[in-house]
């Protein structure tokens, strides 16, 4: 790896806006995955926890998640 890529992953890991896109980027990865799996997923919904069908599990568009 170059001093260049370095410092531009040093910089990206830093950027709170780089990781945020990051992590909704997976999570909804993990969304489409479970709902062609047919698997379930939990999540938390008026500080209870809730299990969302799969056949009911809204994907968001990849510009929602930022």
């Amino acid at each position: 790896m170059t001093q260049q890529q370095n410092e531009k992953q040093k910089t990206q890991l830093m950027d709170a806006e780089f990781i945020e896109k990051g992590l909704w980027a997976g999570i909804r990865e993990a969304l489409i995955r479970h709902k062609k799996l047919g698997q379930s997923v939990a999540t938390v919904v008026d500080g209870k926890a809730v299990l969302i069908p799969a056949d009911q599990i809204v994907i968001p568009d990849e510009d929602e998640t930022k």
